[in-house]
């Protein structure tokens, strides 16, 4: 019976990750074919229908989002999985559902980090582009199009939803504001913000792109320095981590028969299970802690 509930939550979850792919394909696709030069009027007529049905998606909901209920999902399913299938006693499958728990938020927050490096390091790719157009006579229109056609994904999209909107009429300051919203970075926010008052007070733009563009790089290195100078905090407490489970191990093959019957009574199970779960609030902990905004 169990197993037919695994089963279906893999098919289900199998299910959603396909229909956010062809999403994804769309949204691509209806970007591709309106900012085809070739596109008559009436094609666009009849792709704007199926681009407002995307406005919500595209418009509100970030590029890359936080799955909070994955690693819940994770460590409920660990717990389950510990308790009846294994048989063990419900404080270890307690402590296993937390560590399950956390090790998947740990994942989410890795992808999310990733990300969130790699579009920005796109964006500063982007801005020497544009700022290379831009002092070659190229109006920037055409320089973000002349652009977007080299790009890729992620940044692709969002370059593309902005060209997209301004070529049907919509004003660049509010374009702009939609990108901050799906892409809620400061290198971003500061881009579209140059952008904005560029395209509303006019002026040369290749300059303040270009400082734009060298305080981006400058933030993207500091912040690989912090991430680098945090791995030795992260390092420090697996070391310890690793310790303890040793000091277990030599304290269970040194005297099995105390160690065993410690852990058969409820106290020694409780103390063991609060134990490791201090140890993966310390891995919280750390991990919080080794995240600064630059």
């Amino acid at each position: 019976m169990i197993g037919f509930w695994i089963a279906t939550a893999v098919l289900v979850g199998l299910i959603v990750v396909i229909l956010g792919v062809i999403r994804q394909l769309r949204r691509r696709r209806l970007a591709s074919r309106l900012l085809d030069e070739s596109t008559t009027q009436a094609e666009i007529a009849d792709e704007l229908d199926e681009l407002d049905e995307l406005d919500d998606v595209i418009d509100e909901r970030p590029f890359i989002r936080r799955n909070h209920w994955i690693p819940v999902i994770v460590g409920v399913g660990t717990f389950l999985i510990c308790y009846f299938l294994v048989g063990l006693k419900w404080p270890y499958c307690l402590t296993t559902g937390v560590w399950g728990w956390v090790i998947a938020l740990q994942i989410d927050q890795f992808r999310v980090a990733q990300a969130h490096a790699k579009i920005e390091a796109q964006l500063s790719r982007t801005i020497d582009f544009l700022v290379a157009a831009i002092r070659a006579g190229a109006a920037l229109p055409l320089a973000m199009n002349q652009v977007t056609e080299e790009m890729k994904s992620p940044l692709y999209e969002q370059f593309s939803e902005i060209n997209t909107r301004i070529r049907l009429g919509d004003k660049p300051s509010i374009a702009m504001r939609r990108l901050v919203q799906r892409v809620p970075l400061e290198t971003f926010i500061l881009f579209a913000t140059a952008i904005a008052v560029h395209w509303e007070v006019g002026g040369s733009l290749a300059e303040p792109l270009s400082s734009v563009g060298r305080t981006i790089r400058d933030r993207i290195q500091i912040s690989r320095r912090i991430a680098g100078a945090s791995i030795q905090a992260k390092l420090s407490t697996l070391a310890i981590m690793i310790v303890t489970y040793l000091i277990l191990i030599m304290m269970y093959v040194n005297d099995p028969e105390i160690v065993g019957g410690f852990f058969s009574t409820i106290g020694g199970q409780a103390l063991v299970s609060v134990t490791f779960i201090l140890q993966a609030v310390g891995v919280l902990v750390i991990g919080h802690l080794s995240k600064l905004r630059v």
